[in-house]
């Protein structure tokens, strides 16, 4: 898991629907009893059913929420950079986090001179080289 939704809230909306189904459920088996006696009338007793039902509905709903609160990536890597801080709030579509996948990357950070920035705009392809030259390879300057 990456990043994850702040759900206290619907944690507490979870709790309060369990609560009431439990006790809506209770009701329900009360009235059919009561029903068996014709102590009270069909309606009622059909009317907490639904009650009953709708809860459920809730219920399922705000589980597929918490469900959805977790961030995953689709594959394996490294954040190479976070856009938001803990506690900021992100719109519909907003970039949060950047990740490099592990298969066919490699992810470097470099130290640059302040002479040298000049160079590095986003999306430039420049060659790093091994310190003993060995290897060098095309990078592309991320954020």
């Amino acid at each position: 898991m990456l990043a994850s939704v702040d759900t206290d809230e619907l944690n507490s909306e979870l709790n309060s629907l369990l609560a009431e189904k439990a006790f809506v459920n209770e009701e329900v088996k009360r009235l059919l009893t009561l029903r068996k006696q014709n102590a009270v009338s069909a309606s009622e007793y059909e009317r907490n059913k639904s009650q009953s039902s709708q809860l459920k509905a809730a219920i399922i709903r705000v589980r597929q929420l918490l469900e959805a609160a977790s961030i995953v990536a689709p594959y394996d890597g490294i954040v190479i950079s976070r856009l938001l801080e803990l506690g900021e709030f992100a719109a519909l579509g907003q970039t949060i986090l950047e990740i490099a996948p592990i298969k066919d990357n490699l992810v470097i950070n470099v130290d640059v001179l302040g002479s040298e920035l000049r160079y590095l705009n986003y999306g430039v392809e420049l060659p790093v080289s091994a310190r003993d030259k060995s290897n060098s390879q095309l990078a592309k300057v991320k954020n």
